[in-house]
């Protein structure tokens, strides 16, 4: 008597029977599973894109060819019957395998944007840290200052702080302007400084960074 034959009363009590040529597929999809998350895992060999999807097709032909197989033999999935629940248990935890592997790569791959953006940003600051005198221009320190300073220097110094995330307090009396000049002018002077130092420090690095008053008539300018 075949496994069909078996009375449902019994059908649970017995080892349910798997035909080789779906263990073979099952076997397959296994292996391939295994494959992945053997990339995954080993953090001397990155995971990279193509291969990923490589594997995962192969699961999924795997999976599909599974279902195929099961769908020809008994001419639709019988959830009554003991070998077709087997085999839909199967899939079904293959599917949730293989989800979990596409999010994993979805994660990694957004590491990898990540990286390579923190990396294209440090080589256009180390760049802009070289080429200050773009766009430089003459300020005086303080009122009293009768020498005026190239802002070269001092942009310089803005943008290698940036390099390492963190931001520049601007000279509190610097300004642009005529030696001891009126006192509306000065405070137009000190304001024109700091709008010179954004517009040169956006020509080097590429975007305009950010300026935070920390009151007390001090500002600080920032990466982002």
């Amino acid at each position: 008597m075949n496994n069909m034959d078996v009375p449902s009363d019994s059908v649970d009590s017995i080892t349910p029977y798997i035909p080789d040529s779906k263990k073979r597929k099952l076997s397959q999809a296994y292996k391939a599973l295994a494959e992945v998350s053997e990339l995954i895992d080993a953090e001397t060999n990155p995971l990279s894109e193509k291969k990923f999807d490589e594997k995962i097709d192969t699961v999924n032909k795997s999976v599909s060819d599974l279902c195929n197989q099961i769908k020809k033999h008994n001419g639709h999935l019988d959830s009554n019957n003991c070998e077709n629940r087997k085999a839909i248990h199967e899939i079904c935890k293959e599917i949730k395998k293989s989800n979990k592997l596409t999010q994993r790569n979805n994660e990694l791959a957004e590491k990898n944007n990540k990286i390579m953006e923190k990396q294209a940003r440090l080589k256009r600051l180390e760049l802009a840290s070289s080429r200050t005198s773009l766009g430089s221009f003459q300020y005086r320190p303080s009122w009293s200052s009768q020498v005026e300073l190239s802002s070269s220097t001092f942009v310089k110094g803005v943008i290698d702080w940036f390099l390492f995330d963190l931001g520049t307090v601007l000279p509190k009396d610097a300004y642009i302007g005529a030696f001891q000049c009126k006192t509306k002018d000065y405070e137009e002077g000190k304001a024109k400084f700091r709008e010179k130092v954004m517009e040169q420090v956006q020509l080097l690095i590429g975007h305009r960074p950010r300026m935070f008053d920390n009151g007390n008539d001090t500002y600080s300018i920032f990466y982002e």
